[in-house]
């Protein structure tokens, strides 16, 4: 398992903030997106978990999520 693989596992342990996933220097957009597409299906299953009445506490990062991948695929449509 690559870097990148464990990273997605768990994207907020790596990162305080989706906002940082998109700005990484150290990363290409292709692993940005795939990192970003990821938390955001954590994001989702722990908003719907929450809105069943089953949330752990942890607050939802969907809406920061979702603006860091927009952003990130904004600046791959402009560079195409």
């Amino acid at each position: 398992m690559n870097h990148i693989d464990k990273i997605k596992l768990n994207p907020s342990l790596h990162y305080r903030d989706p906002s940082d996933v998109a700005r990484d220097p150290l990363l290409n957009d292709r692993e940005r997106l795939d990192i970003l597409t990821a938390w955001e299906l954590d994001a989702r299953a722990l908003s719907l978990a929450a809105d069943e009445g089953l949330a752990g506490g942890e607050p939802s990062r969907l809406q920061a999520v979702v603006n860091a991948r927009l952003e990130v695929e904004a600046r791959v449509k402009a560079a195409a």
